[in-house]
């Protein structure tokens, strides 16, 4: 679909002559989804996780009339944007290290004082 402000082209299922133009801004992976299989009395359990691949794009333009994107807009992000980052992959020593802390353990002196008390 391509509009410009009264004047509205739908395509079907194309527009003829129109190009849009993007550049990449990241890449990563999107959040785990468990897939768990079970048959019961078959004590058959299976536990898999998945990750899908994204990537998040910027429109730069919108051509009509057969134009093609300018090598400009596609080859580098406009002035003020950060370039495209690799995004971090996430392991369980980081979700540590970020995460809630392990809790400290107490002495077992402290432990048999507070008893007493």
């Amino acid at each position: 679909m391509l509009g410009d402000g009264d004047k509205v082209t739908v395509g079907a299922p194309l527009v003829g002559g129109a190009c849009v133009g993007a550049s990449v801004i990241a890449q990563g992976q999107g959040d785990k989804v468990l897939v768990f299989k079970k048959k019961r009395r078959h004590n058959y359990r299976r536990k898999n996780g998945h990750r899908q691949d994204l990537t998040i794009l910027r429109i730069t333009e919108i051509l009509t009339d057969g134009q093609k994107p300018s090598q400009q807009a596609a080859a580098a992000p406009a002035e003020g944007e950060a370039k495209p980052k690799k995004a971090k992959k996430v392991t369980k020593k980081t979700v540590t290290e970020g995460g809630a802390k392990p809790k400290a353990a107490k002495p077992k002196a402290a432990k048999a004082k507070a008893k007493k008390e």
